[in-house]
């Protein structure tokens, strides 16, 4: 072996040997991270950060990590980012669920779903129902408002990083409430949202979920965002009875 291949091969080994060592290091501090959550591991995570898994106030909870293609040439692009994704068992599947996002900006629930509205188009404007600092985008299954009850607000007030929370089978209610474009540029705007929807949020009738970019490696925040699942969906389940 010459010496350039040979210290070429070197240098690949170091490389390869410190992301084993940083991927380590991560992923204990995942299990840190949950713990503090009252969550344990689920298996080794030989290739992968190990799913969390555990019951909060008597509910069934599970933190995991996903990888989602966004952007950089279509589906053969390879652009990716990780999410923590935080899941709460209902008791009951939501086929029509609701995505309820945080209020307070002049940013619709559209921004906070990916879509973008030209100005002077109202071609991807939704119908939202505001509860409290709270936007919601319902089905026909249970009302936000008696989702939305006084302790899951509080509860979601409380995560630093939360992005939108979805109950049930969100994106198809999301997939209604969008109006359907009439050609030209309202027609592509819709479609492009159609399509972010049914990528970022697929199908899931029977948990509340959140998710959050990158590896969420913080305890506190990974608490604060399980008690925030745990109580909307304690809401969704006493609306059920209603």
């Amino acid at each position: 072996m010459n010496e350039p291949l040979a210290l070429f091969g070197l240098a690949a080994g170091f490389l390869i040997a410190e992301w084993l060592v940083i991927r380590q290091l991560q992923h204990r501090a995942w299990r840190t991270a949950g713990r503090q959550a009252g969550l344990a591991p689920e298996g080794n995570g030989l290739f992968g950060a190990p799913d969390l898994v555990g019951t909060v106030d008597g509910r069934s909870v599970q933190a995991r990590t996903i990888t989602q293609k966004t952007g950089g040439g279509g589906e053969s692009g390879s652009n990716k980012t990780t999410y923590t994704v935080l899941e709460a068992a209902l008791r009951d599947p939501v086929e029509e669920g609701i995505l309820i996002a945080p209020t307070g900006t002049d940013e619709s629930i559209v921004a906070a779903i990916g879509g973008e509205t030209p100005a002077g188009d109202g071609s991807a404007a939704l119908e939202t129902e505001t509860v409290g600092e709270f936007q919601a985008v319902a089905g026909s299954g249970p009302a936000a408002r008696e989702v939305l009850t006084a302790t899951a607000r509080e509860a979601l007030r409380k995560p630093a990083l939360l992005d939108v929370v979805q109950v049930g089978d969100a994106s198809e209610t999301v997939l209604k409430a969008i109006p359907d474009g009439q050609g030209g540029l309202s027609g592509m705007v819709t479609g492009v949202m159609k399509s972010g929807i049914e990528k970022k949020y697929p199908s899931d009738p029977g948990t509340v979920r959140t998710g959050t970019r990158g590896l969420l490696l913080e305890g506190e925040e990974l608490d604060r965002q399980v008690r925030a699942v745990v109580a909307v969906a304690d809401g969704t389940d006493a609306a059920d009875t209603q």
